[in-house]
């Protein structure tokens, strides 16, 4: 019973409400070159939560809206396509956790280019790079890189690699951490999360007991620059 033990000391109560809408709209024009098109994405979403631990409560609220702009050609013939595109990201966050707040908002204007290429039928590659200008990061440049080779018909290697960078909404990411004794501790200066990605997988396909089988093997490491931690080694806090 919410009403019975938010916010009181009579039972130990935990409370989450969520309410969430979107609206989202993808669109495009095909020329009549073969390949050659312009996309555009549209997205607004209004999410709300509430949660309480005890004693312990969140409200938060979140606006956001993206927008994106794709242009896609090839380059002599369809084993080489080409894209390229502007993005914007606009996130306002209103958070309070008991009597702090920790508002932001993010803007993030972007611009984009993407390789596809077919050079040998046995072999794919896709290259990305994004250049964004975040309010809070500054300049931000994300690569990525992605490669397939089939040797046969039945056997498949991918590598994979890229940078990623974003900010944590600690609350919601970590809202199973509120529900304990500990003092939370929040620092004041938390830098955006940014990580290496990268790894591989082979994929076989082989007969077994007559019936088709699939074996997969793959390794993916992150190795962060910067990530935010949970510290659970100082007693009684967190």
């Amino acid at each position: 019973d919410r009403s019975r033990d938010y916010g009181t000391s009579n039972f130990y109560g935990i409370g989450i409400k969520n309410i969430q809408a979107e609206i989202f709209n993808k669109a495009g024009f095909i020329f009549e070159k073969p390949g050659r098109s312009i996309g555009t994405m549209f997205s607004a979403r209004y999410h709300k939560q509430d949660m309480f631990f005890g004693l312990r409560s969140y409200q938060g609220e979140q606006k956001s809206l993206y927008v994106n702009l794709i242009y896609q050609d090839i380059v002599k013939t369809t084993d080489h396509i080409v894209k390229v595109g502007t993005s914007l990201v606009y996130d306002d966050y209103i958070q309070n956790y008991n009597d702090s707040s920790y508002d932001r908002i993010e803007i993030v204007p972007g611009v984009f280019a993407e390789y596809t290429g077919h050079p040998h039928k046995k072999f794919t590659m896709v290259a990305g790079i994004r250049a964004d200008y975040h309010n809070l990061a500054g300049m931000q440049i994300t690569p990525r890189l992605h490669l397939k080779f089939d040797p046969s018909e039945k056997t498949a290697i991918r590598v994979s690699g890229g940078r990623g960078f974003r900010y944590a909404n600690i609350f919601t990411e970590s809202s199973m951490l509120f529900a304990n004794s500990r003092e939370v501790i929040i620092s004041p200066d938390l830098d955006a999360e940014v990580a290496w990605n990268y790894g591989g997988s082979v994929q076989q396909k082989f007969k077994f007991l007559k019936h088709p089988a699939l074996l997969v093997i793959d390794f993916f490491r992150t190795d962060f620059e910067n990530q935010v931690l949970i510290d659970f080694d100082t007693p009684g806090k967190l």
